[in-house]
């Protein structure tokens, strides 16, 4: 496990499953966060959080990550297409209009 922690920093909004679990594996295999996974994670979360995570390369319930602010939301992942459903649904709704070219 490498580089979704990574990726997933790098959206506007992170929306978990109940049952995800969160890590940064580059520790387990000694290698740095390539993608900037090492600068950008002490920046979102505490940084004792972000150490622990960077250092050891332990995964951590997504909760943990939902209660220092990282994840937005957390759904139930048997129910997780009306949540995302109703998400879309705003933001279109709360989108610019379109202006044609």
């Amino acid at each position: 496990m490498a580089g979704g922690l990574e990726l997933a920093m790098c959206a506007d909004i992170i929306i978990a499953a109940d049952t995800a679990e969160v890590a940064d594996g580059h520790a387990n295999f000694g290698v740095f966060p390539g993608a900037g996974g090492a600068a950008t994670l002490p920046r979102l979360v505490p940084l004792q959080q972000a150490l622990y995570l960077l250092l050891t390369g332990k995964s951590v319930p997504a909760q943990r990550l939902y209660d220092v602010g990282l994840i937005a939301e957390i759904h139930l992942q048997t129910s997780w297409k009306r949540p995302r459903a109703s998400w879309l649904k705003t933001l279109r709704r709360r989108a610019p209009p379109h202006f044609p070219a």
